[in-house]
């Protein structure tokens, strides 16, 4: 079967590619002439250059394809990235629709994200039918996760689309140090980060949400959603694995949530007074939410099994030892 996946060259892409040339695909992936494609390095691989937000370069990556597998997006929680998330993660996922319907792909498979669900100021588990609840915050990265899956649902409803959609939690493995997204944990993993946050989130190892991904590809069933995920823990706990792999003591102080979600709301009026340049804050609130999820759909109907977190936190924070990503 021939594949092309978007993103192939990112953590979670690159290892998508691997673990299709594992199990026999001809894998292609669409690319930029710039991008950094060391993580495939030894892959057998076909390289079609282009971007997700040119139509011409991806219904060209298309042609000829069996199934894609959708990755590529752009991940910031700075109200200044709104725009261009909008053009990659929706327009995006628009045009890579619009190929997989002109050039006749058999299956889609797009890759969203727990957020797209949401997540609860308090304790309580989400599932794929929750409704979500976050609208006020205006969470940009989350509101463009959302609007791309209804791009997928609304093809899939109108214009026969085959596909289906899952939605991945924190994932962490061998070379996930080099997101940008993961510089707090390292700070954890050095034992350099002394407070935690109140909220919880859910935790994966990436081998098992490319599984994921692959049993979705064969059993997932059309026009679908489904929650990929492993363990659903407090940060603090989040922390204290993470302190504890790099052999440093657990983060001692909490933040008070009520703090982070003052400072979240400042900015949100600074910015709603048009003052500008102001400092990144969604993440503040978004660390005292609890990001806990219901993962019985993935298991029950794809057969989906996860290794325990802390698991992929040992093998995430040793590779960046090994790496060169932690600090002694």
């Amino acid at each position: 079967m021939k594949v092309l996946v978007t993103g192939g060259n990112g953590f979670l892409g690159s290892w998508m590619v691997r673990g299709l040339v594992e199990k026999g695909f001809s894998v292609r992936i669409l690319h930029r002439p710039t991008s950094d494609l060391s993580a495939l390095e030894g892959l057998p691989f076909e390289s079609a250059l282009g971007d997700v937000t040119d139509l011409k370069s991806v219904t060209a990556a298309c042609q000829g394809m069996n199934a894609v597998f959708h990755i590529a997006g752009m991940i910031s929680y700075s109200p200044s990235d709104f725009e261009a998330m909008e053009k990659v993660n929706v327009g995006g996922t628009d045009l890579v629709v619009q190929a997989c319907l002109k050039t006749g792909v058999d299956r889609l498979v797009h890759t969203s994200s727990v957020v797209a669900i949401g997540a609860t100021t308090k304790p309580q588990f989400l599932n794929e039918d929750s409704p979500y609840q976050l609208d006020s915050y205006h969470f940009g990265y989350y509101e463009t996760k959302r609007k791309a899956e209804g791009v997928i649902t609304k093809a899939v409803a109108e214009k026969k689309l085959n596909a289906v959609i899952v939605n991945p939690s924190i994932m962490f493995g061998p070379g996930d140090a080099t997101k940008s997204s993961r510089k707090v944990h390292l700070k954890v993993a050095e034992g350099r980060f002394p407070i935690y946050p109140g909220g919880g989130c859910n935790i994966m190892h990436v081998a098992d949400a490319i599984e994921g991904h692959l049993l979705a590809l064969e059993k997932g069933k059309t026009g679908q959603r489904y929650i990929l995920g492993g363990e659903n823990v407090l940060i603090r706990d989040l922390f204290k694995m993470l302190a504890e792999a790099g052999g440093h003591e657990a983060p001692p102080l909490r933040v008070p949530n009520i703090l982070l979600r003052a400072t979240f709301r400042g900015a949100q009026a600074l910015q709603n007074l048009g003052v500008k340049h102001i400092p990144q804050t969604d993440s503040a609130m978004i660390s005292t939410l609890y990001h806990w999820y219901d993962t019985s759909k993935a298991r029950k109907e794809l057969d989906l099994r996860c290794r325990p977190g802390h698991l992929a936190i040992k093998e995430s924070v040793l590779w960046a030892k090994e790496n060169g990503y932690l600090k002694d």
